[in-house]
């Protein structure tokens, strides 16, 4: 899946994000999770899916979560579940189960991933020329250097 998520400061007095692997976890449901709707075919069923939802199930979502981690680090499947469903009872998702699978669904995603579901970002170029004035004098510039070695780029116009 490409594309981004918007991640609110809030979030850093959340519950999830305490626990590292917690917070891992709950990221994991966010990047998953789709912004359109979206239809998808899952063992010759077809499965519609509405923004904020993704289809998983244990044995998936916990090859996903330790993807590229250290065999020490690795978390297992009833354990990555039995954090899914302290997500439930925290309010933050919904989970409706299957035999084969599970649709989980990130409560409150339009209120914090609304402008994902309906605008597309510009082209970084685009922006950029578009708010660049066309007449710039370089030598009008001022770069002011700040301290701990970090570069303050302000920019001064007359």
């Amino acid at each position: 899946m490409d594309g981004w998520i918007k991640l609110h400061r809030k979030i850093k007095t959340s519950s999830v994000f305490a626990d590292p692997d917690i917070f891992r976890l709950w990221i994991l449901c966010l990047m998953k999770a789709t912004y359109t709707r979206r239809n998808i075919l899952f063992d010759k069923e077809e499965v519609v899916l509405e923004p904020g939802q993704f289809l998983t199930g244990r044995k998936s979502l916990s090859q996903e979560y330790n993807e590229s981690l250290s065999p020490k680090k690795k978390v297992k499947e009833t354990t990555l579940w039995s954090w899914i469903k302290k997500f439930e009872k925290w309010g933050k998702i919904d989970i409706k189960s299957t035999n084969k699978y599970s649709i989980i669904t990130v409560l409150n995603w339009s209120e914090y991933q609304s402008s994902l579901t309906t605008e597309h970002p510009q082209d970084t170029n685009e922006l950029t020329r578009a708010s660049q004035p066309n007449d710039t004098n370089k030598n009008e510039k001022e770069i002011k250097k700040g301290k701990e070695g970090r570069d303050n780029m302000l920019l001064f116009y007359k």
